[in-house]
């Protein structure tokens, strides 16, 4: 093509036709720049093409991630409110028993089943990999503001509170150590299981005891909030992936 225009030139500047000749380079130059331009707008599309059919890949990543997290944390939402309201009983079964009529084996039946955490571990693969791109490759701000908000704000509020749960059952065996015995039974699900109950009932180490429970089922119930919380939002970013990207 270029030889082709090269040939034309010449003929014309051989043929002393100045002005058909700067026409004629005008218009060379202008077909030029349109191919140019021309060559630049695939580019971008082609560009964009890609961008966009990653965004998807990595969309689609992220809802089943979404998906995996959603269903531990249904698992984590009723062992929590399970082991809040057996901790519940056993509040109120404390207020109940006396010296006289103390059983370490009710105790420690009751105890035993009360005493638990729950921790939530988010499946991020899919997140990670879009921090790495650059979040703005989701277009959709909705979906974007979303995924930034469960993420970076909501995930680690969870965390620190599942961290104050375990900082006061922590305390909880502490106390437990300086004022309880220790037990052995091998009925549980493992041989050789030790627990402390009690020695006796003592008006003041069961009142610290109670107490050190209020404070770990406050802590119970506010982690148990923040995961009925995430669990919504992450129904409601899935609802918005099927609507604007991905049906799966």
């Amino acid at each position: 093509m270029l030889k082709l225009f090269r040939s034309i030139r010449k003929k014309l500047l051989s043929e002393n036709k100045t002005n058909q000749y700067l026409k004629y380079a005008i218009g060379e130059i202008f077909l030029v720049v349109i191919g140019i331009l021309i060559a630049l707008q695939i580019n971008n599309w082609n560009q964009n093409r890609l961008v966009t059919n990653q965004e998807h890949k990595l969309l689609l990543e992220l809802k089943t991630d979404l998906k995996i997290t959603q269903e531990e944390l249904s698992l984590d939402i009723f062992y929590g409110d399970s082991v809040y309201n057996l901790a519940e009983n056993l509040l109120t079964y404390l207020d109940t028993i006396t010296q006289t009529n103390y059983d370490k084996d009710v105790y420690s039946s009751k105890f035993m089943i009360a005493m638990g955490n729950v921790k939530l571990y988010p499946r991020t693969i899919a997140f990670e990999n879009l921090k790495s791109l650059g979040i703005e490759i989701v277009k959709n701000d909705s979906i974007r503001n979303l995924i930034l908000d469960i993420y970076d704000r909501r995930l680690p509020r969870i965390t620190f509170w599942e961290n104050e749960v375990t900082a006061r059952e922590n305390e909880i065996k502490n106390m437990m150590a300086s004022h309880f015995q220790l037990k052995k039974d091998n009925t549980m699900f493992v041989d050789d299981y030790y627990y402390l109950i009690p020695y006796a009932i003592e008006p003041k180490s069961i009142t610290e005891f109670k107490n050190r429970i209020g404070l770990l089922q406050g802590d119970r119930k506010s982690t148990n909030g923040l995961y009925q919380e995430l669990d919504a939002r992450i129904s409601h970013l899935i609802e918005l992936l099927d609507l604007e990207y991905i049906k799966t």
